[in-house]
């Protein structure tokens, strides 16, 4: 039960994302078995009308989908014929909770330094500037500044390290997935530590991570909307807002397979591209690197560690055996923390078509060997709450991540 300060705090922190936008909504699991069964869900997607929401790929096998409630009966009717389980009861409580945890850390944290706020900086999701400016207390931190967004704030990020070898690493492309900027930031902090295998870590490579790669979208789900993916730039053709910054790279942009051409889709692919602020600063800096061995793009949910191509299914990349050697290093020594289980492969054969994908650019145009996406947990069918991952699984997920990540970025050193 909140307390009466907490629940009365709730309505006004953060905004508004507990306003009871989600009261009565339901994420319900569907089984989906057969094509048909595939099709028909699709085709109640593509109605606008009813503001379904997937979380996760639509495909054979279990899917997640958000059913606001005024739609939830003639929804659920026309799935009659599908297996289905409730896999949220109420999204508005859960958001509820998640929010209060929020509060309640940003109160343990006030007036305590920045090293002090280490304790409880992964105990809660933080707000964007408190992840950098966490980072940026650390000694041989170098801050990095990509570009602006639409709504003019700065894609920010630290380098650090001495290698001659370079990886970059990012989060939070997709604004809903909270627990990416906390993984990403969870990740540098142990790499700008003093232990020996941060040290080598440091020797042999050189770090470029941003923990927030959307931080308007971030920003945006956490004072109005928290289930939102998107940017925020407005459409120029409809009054729809926001392009997905991960279908708008130069990577078989535009095909429809693995994209959208509407602007109220959330998988928008934008008006050309690289249109979008995000995309263009990410590839521009990229761009501006050399001997980059390994690009990463962390995000929620599913439990996969895949890689190039998501655009060309049934078909291997040259590097095939070494990216999928890497990732199966990575997935092995991930479930060696917790005993979670990963599923690595192609993006395309793993989950689904997506075109226009940071991986797939980095891959093909940058020629940046090791480029992963990884999606983290829960797994698809199983696990807490989506993408409202509860925040005493930020650690857990973060380690976890992390580990895979050293196996990998070792194989990738030598290979």
């Amino acid at each position: 039960m909140k307390s009466g300060f907490l629940a009365a705090l709730i309505g006004c922190a953060l905004g508004a994302p507990s306003s009871g936008i989600y009261k009565g909504d339901r994420v319900y699991q569907l089984d989906i078995t057969t094509e048909a069964e595939k099709q028909l869900v699709a085709g109640l997607i593509q109605d606008e009308s009813l503001h379904l929401d997937p979380w996760t790929d639509l495909t054979i096998g279990p899917v997640h989908l958000h059913v606001p409630s005024k739609v939830d009966k003639l929804v659920m009717s026309a799935l009659s014929n599908l297996k289905t389980s409730i896999y949220i009861e109420d999204l508005q409580a859960v958001v509820d909770e998640e929010t209060e945890t929020t509060i309640a850390n940003q109160e343990l944290s006030k007036g305590l330094s920045i090293d002090e706020q280490a304790d409880t900086l992964f105990t809660a999701y933080q707000e964007a500037d408190t992840y950098m400016n966490f980072l940026l207390s650390k000694p041989g931190v170098q801050e990095i500044q990509l570009g602006k967004t639409f709504e003019g704030r700065m894609i920010r990020g630290v380098k650090f390290g001495t290698g001659t070898k370079q990886i970059f690493l990012n989060g939070g492309i997709h604004a809903r997935e909270w627990i990416t900027p906390a993984a990403a930031t969870y990740i540098a902090n142990f790499l700008l530590g003093s232990e020996p295998e941060a040290l080598s870590m440091r020797e042999k490579f050189t770090f470029h991570i941003v923990p927030n790669l959307n931080p308007d979208g971030y920003a945006y789900t956490r004072s109005k909307e928290r289930m939102w993916r998107k940017n925020r730039e407005p459409s120029k053709s409809s009054s729809c807002i926001g392009t997905d910054p991960n279908r708008n790279f130069d990577a078989d942009w535009g095909n429809t397979a693995g994209a959208s051409s509407s602007p109220c889709s959330d998988t928008f692919y934008g008006s050309a591209a690289l249109s979008t602020a995000e995309a263009t600063a990410l590839a521009n800096y990229l761009k501006s690197l050399t001997n980059v061995v390994s690009y990463v793009d962390v995000h929620s949910y599913s439990q996969l560690w895949m890689f190039p191509w998501g655009y060309k299914c049934g078909a291997k990349i040259p590097d095939y055996q070494d990216l999928a050697e890497a990732t199966r290093l990575g997935v092995a020594a991930l479930k060696g923390i917790n005993n979670l289980s990963f599923k690595n492969g192609p993006s395309c054969d793993t989950i689904y078509q997506a075109t226009g994908t940071t991986t797939d650019y980095a891959y093909d145009k940058l020629k940046i060997k090791y480029s992963f996406v990884l999606e983290l947990r829960p797994q698809n069918g199983f696990g807490t709450n989506g993408f409202a991952l509860p925040a005493s699984q930020i650690v857990a997920a973060s380690e976890e991540t992390l580990r895979g990540l050293i196996a990998a970025w070792n194989y990738a050193y030598s290979h």
